[in-house]
């Protein structure tokens, strides 16, 4: 008996040309979408097994496409085509969780200026314009404020995803979004502009010097060394695998780096050699999960060494393996979200309420807060933090130990330096600022 053959279908002509079938017999849907310049093809899973759904789907992109390059070609410029330029060649190669959420911005937008299209009639003769997109050098300051305003109001929502399985799973995104989460979708779409100046797609950035809207007091509750030792106590008791103690302890009291990166840590990234600049051992920051792209090695606490210790201990392996793997997908590590549940169980039974704008940023403006007299050079090392505004506005913060010691313990008094101390050496001519307070009281 012969083997079954892959279904597939072409759609469209030369230049937007889609193929859509099946990488297995009976498997599920894939589209092949032309990729520009190299001549290839870029590959997307449908996530279903509907052959008229997806030969719908199949020629619907490729009327988009044709309808997107006559567009560029009569000097118009679709944002769709803007959209997918920018995700091809600046979006992939980012970090972490940053082209999962370029790609929900694209998203985002693409539903909001549909909403603006459908509201409004076109004219004679142009009504297949609307299948291209709204032109980005039509969009005005007017735009960005309305869409603040639906934004607020929860009106923009994001299409449903079909899933493998044939089921369809909602996005809602936060009803009540803060200005400072709109403040970033708004500077993306700026940002996808200016590469488009850049690109010489656009003559000119049309929405350039709007500022972006922020929240004025933005909750950035720190956690206190109390709490820390509560969810500590508490945190093997809600994972199974016993190494969350291990992974809050490391991030929260020892070394302040980004959830992501602390979870894509591998066992081969622990050193416990005792050296000169690292008496308690070292642990290192793989450059490639960080979302600065910043990487190298920290110095280990004696607390750190412990943890890593028992790290090991537990894991019995060694080489480049994860050292908090993921219990529910082979060969991958944690992620941000399993590590963020662990930690509200472990509040939870811990007896406390999570901190309203918190997750594990708490923590780390707790250690941050803790270390804001050294060098800012010595915290961006061990910390790899690149923008030392956003440090000091957003996680250094003040306490009342610190606020006295400013106020009142400072005994430093500024004195005037000039012709009054006379030459250095001579007799009466003692400096100002060497005298006794006693003269001010």
């Amino acid at each position: 008996m012969a083997p079954r053959k892959c279904w597939k279908r072409k759609v469209g002509g030369h230049g937007h040309t889609v193929i859509v079938g099946e990488r297995t017999p009976g498997g599920v849907l894939y589209l092949w979408l032309p990729r520009k310049g190299s001549g290839g093809y870029d590959k997307q899973s449908l996530g279903h097994r509907d052959k008229e759904l997806a030969l719908a789907r199949a020629k619907q992109v490729s009327g988009q496409i044709l309808a997107a390059r006559r567009a560029m070609k009569e000097g118009r410029r679709p944002l769709p085509v803007l959209f997918a330029k920018y995700e091809a060649d600046v979006s992939k190669g980012k970090k972490g969780q940053q082209p999962k959420e370029d790609r929900r911005r694209i998203e985002l937008w693409t539903v909001f200026f549909q909403m603006i299209t459908a509201q409004r009639r076109p004219k004679p003769g142009q009504e297949s314009r609307k299948a291209e997109g709204f032109d980005a050098r039509k969009i005005t300051v007017n735009h960005l404020r309305r869409f603040i305003r639906m934004r607020r109001e929860g009106r923009i929502q994001l299409p449903p995803i079909v899933l493998k399985n044939g089921k369809v799973r909602e996005r809602k995104l936060t009803p009540k979004p803060s200005l400072t989460t709109i403040g970033a979708d708004i500077v993306f779409l700026q940002s996808v502009l200016n590469w488009a100046v850049d690109e010489r797609l656009l003559k000119r950035n049309p929405i350039r010097g709007f500022h972006a809207p922020k929240t004025k007091n933005p909750k950035q509750p720190v956690a206190t060394f109390d709490r820390f030792v509560r969810v500590l106590r508490a945190a093997n008791h809600v994972d199974p695998q016993g190494l969350f103690r291990d992974f809050f302890l490391l991030i929260g009291n020892e070394i302040d780096w980004r959830v992501s990166a602390l979870c894509q840590l591998r066992l081969s990234d622990i050193d416990l050699t005792i050296r000169e600049d690292a008496p308690w051992g070292r642990i290192r920051k793989d450059e490639d999960v960080d979302k600065e792209g910043e990487g190298g090695w920290v110095p280990l606490t004696p607390r750190g060494r412990r943890a890593c210790v028992r790290i090991l201990r537990k894991r019995r392996a060694i080489g480049s393996v994860y050292a908090f793997p993921s219990p529910k997908r082979p060969g991958k590590p944690w992620s941000r979200w399993h590590a963020r549940d662990l930690l509200e169980r472990a509040e939870k039974r811990a007896g406390l309420e999570a901190m309203d704008g918190g997750d594990f940023h708490p923590y780390r403006r707790k250690w941050s807060s803790e270390r804001r007299h050294h060098p800012w050079a010595d915290i961006a090392a061990v910390s790899g933090r690149k923008d030392r505004r956003t440090f000091e506005r957003s996680y250094a913060k003040a306490d009342a130990a610190g606020v006295l010691a400013v106020a009142v313990n400072d005994p430093r008094k500024l004195a005037e330096l000039g012709h009054k101390l006379g030459h250095a050496g001579q007799k009466g001519n003692r400096p100002a600022a060497l005298k006794s307070d006693r003269a001010v009281g």
